[in-house]
């Protein structure tokens, strides 16, 4: 990998642990996060910003790459409040637009 060439360390800040093995065979450093995917309490939510946040005053990451919505959201934010570049990729339109409910009305 392009980062690895160059002598960056990377971090994979995951709640999944598909893969990690291999990832950390690589040398790449994984770092455990609780992510409710289907939450939407407020409290939840917002602790999910501050573990980002933590996290990321830790390690001090030259860039964050984040896939998926609400790392996306929460670790976009914490990255903004510190100065860190990051980058997002969204995936899908997700269950906001799928299930029915509040959040897909029109």
């Amino acid at each position: 990998m392009l980062f690895r060439s160059e002598g960056h360390l990377i971090y994979i800040v995951s709640p999944s642990k598909t893969n990690v093995d291999e990832a950390t065979q690589k040398g790449y450093v994984y770092i455990p996060i609780y992510i409710e995917p289907h939450g939407t309490n407020p409290i939840s939510e917002f602790k999910l910003y501050r573990q980002y946040l933590s996290i990321y005053k830790l390690i001090n990451p030259d860039m964050v790459i984040s896939m998926t919505i609400k790392p996306d959201v929460y670790s976009g934010l914490a990255c903004r409040r510190l100065g860190v570049p990051y980058i997002t990729v969204v995936n899908g339109i997700g269950d906001a637009i799928y299930n029915r409910g509040i959040l897909s009305r029109k």
